[in-house]
């Protein structure tokens, strides 16, 4: 499988316009597929925009929820491109995975909120405040999920508090202070964007309210190890949920052994070691004030590696995508083991968009042990924000 990589910078209005590039790319179209060069190298921006007129992307992986999935999809669907979730799926998204172009590999938000209230349940937190983001179609689910499940099991909420997308540190600072006002309810729910959790810390550093809440959140915090970054005092003692997976034990080794001598073809991979290790990996002579120090060599991604939980849901993505690009090889060109690089009928099978979306729905191989399937099991880590004793910060799977 050949890929391209766009960044959505975790906000929507991005999403849709480095989304919006697929579009011409799309093997739905009526065109043929085409090859693409291989082994892939860094070339200039003109060249990359002259080999992008071949047809042959059939799928778009993510974005997540909060980084703009729904919006992305509402365009991606008008031109038949499929959207593959690997993330927590909300209820606009669930309903769409059923009927439209988007396939979700993970359970769907209100999974998340049920557990969220058992969990409130089991420590007989029976006084709560909710936060959540507004306008974000995943929290709605969530919301409405909480609120019913809550008052069957005597959860009381005190008030719902709703922040912008948007919102500003005043928003944050005024949230805080509203939840201050109801003593007794110190335990925080948050059905939270990733801009919003660090929204809420900053408003909470800002009030003075460091410890004054018990905090459970969505998995909202827990995709992202820089999220915390600076705001861990506010965030320590949280419990929050996380979608259960295994680490996959190849891509560790892979990941911890690179080096930027040997991993040429990843562009952005220089700037992420420099910016990881706070080393420069050139000299700068020319710079005056906040310089780096010159990297020494002996930098190693294999110090304190924590696998990233979206490994396993993109690992997933992509061989669902195999699969099913196998079956529909298999439908109109035979036996696949007889198939080349070359091979005419792989070429030139002409599927709609909705067809192959069925393909994906239908996939149900097993790689390496673990299924790849539609609307997987709804099973949680419960992870707790802890400081370590070499004064590090991470969150610690508790049950």
């Amino acid at each position: 499988l050949g890929i391209q990589i766009r960044d959505s910078c975790w906000f929507s209005p991005i999403a849709l316009e480095q989304a919006s590039h697929y579009i011409p790319l799309s093997a739905w179209t009526g065109a043929e597929y085409q090859e693409q060069p291989y082994p892939y190298q860094r070339r200039s921006s003109e060249e990359c925009e002259e080999e992008e007129s071949a047809k042959n992307l059939v799928a778009v992986l993510g974005p997540l929820p909060a980084a703009g999935a729904s919006e992305v999809n509402s365009l991606l669907s008008l031109f038949r491109i499929p959207e593959i979730g690997y993330s927590t799926t909300g209820q606009e998204l669930g309903l769409r995975s059923r009927l439209g172009f988007y396939v979700s590999l993970v359970p769907m938000e209100q999974a998340q909120a049920r557990a969220m209230v058992d969990l409130v349940s089991f420590f007989n937190w029976t006084y709560v405040s909710v936060v959540f983001t507004e306008g974000d179609s995943a929290s709605q689910a969530s919301l409405e999920e909480f609120a019913e499940r809550a008052v069957r099991q005597n959860v009381c909420v005190s008030q719902w508090l709703g922040v912008p997308a948007s919102g500003t540190g005043d928003d944050y600072l005024t949230a805080v202070r509203n939840l201050n006002r109801t003593k007794r309810a110190r335990v925080v729910v948050c059905f939270c964007t990733s801009v919003t959790v660090q929204g809420l810390l900053t408003g909470i550093r800002a009030a003075n309210a460091t410890g004054d809440f018990n905090i459970v959140a969505s998995d909202a915090w827990t995709t992202d190890a820089q999220l915390l970054a600076g705001l861990e005092a506010e965030a320590l003692g949280t419990l929050a949920l996380r979608v259960h997976v295994k680490p996959d034990p190849d891509f560790e080794v892979y990941y911890t052994q690179l080096t930027p001598d040997m991993n040429k073809r990843n562009p952005w991979f220089a700037e992420f070691w420099e910016t990881n290790f706070n080393c420069s990996l050139k000299e700068r002579p020319d710079c005056i004030t906040n310089c780096r120090r010159r990297c020494t060599g002996e930098e190693s991604l294999a110090d304190n590696f924590h696998q990233d939980e979206m490994v396993s849901g993109v690992k997933s993505a992509v061989f669902m995508v195999a699969y099913a690009l196998q079956e529909m090889l298999l439908d109109h060109c035979g036996d696949s083991s007889l198939l080349t690089p070359g091979d005419n009928c792989s070429r030139q099978v002409h599927v709609s968009g909705e067809r192959f979306v069925e393909y994906l729905r239908n996939v149900s191989g097993v790689h390496r042990g673990d299924a790849v399937e539609m609307y997987a099991h709804a099973c949680y880590d419960i992870v707790n924000f802890q400081a370590l004793d070499d004064g590090q910060y991470e969150f610690v799977d508790v049950a």
